[in-house]
């Protein structure tokens, strides 16, 4: 799907996407500081319609991935770890992007043990979203 931003504004835009209708507006939200998505996602001919947070949702991911994370590595080779510990997330939710990551690892509340926490995309590219390193 190849969506140009370009193509959608303030109006109702109908696309063909893997063989349905769905039609996308984009509305502003005043805050450009913060990039939030909410999507709407009207399928033609269906009456449900989907709700999302994007960002919301990339929080919750990544809270879920850390605490996953960290209970499996709290205690290594019978031992509390507590040197350097790398996380590294493959970010297989497509919506979100660095800036959503970036925006939900600094407000998160949990405590945890890693030392560097690392964001990867579908393409490879690595970005570096969290470090507490003391070296």
């Amino acid at each position: 799907m190849r969506v140009i931003e370009s193509d959608i504004c303030n109006k109702w835009n109908t696309f063909n996407i893997s063989g349905r209708k769905v039609r996308i507006k984009k509305i502003r939200h005043g805050q450009e500081w913060r990039k939030k998505i909410i999507g709407f996602i009207h399928i033609m001919g269906d009456i449900h319609i989907i709700q999302c947070d994007i960002q919301l949702q990339a929080q919750l991911l990544l809270n879920r991935i850390i605490e996953e994370k960290e209970t499996k590595t709290k205690i290594i080779k019978g031992k509390e770890w507590k040197d350097e510990k790398w996380l590294g997330i493959l970010n297989n939710y497509f919506l979100a992007d660095l800036d959503n990551f970036l925006l939900a690892i600094n407000t998160l509340k949990m405590r945890h043990g890693f030392t560097k926490i690392f964001w990867v995309n579908s393409n490879g590219n690595v970005a570096e979203i969290f470090s507490n390193s003391t070296g």
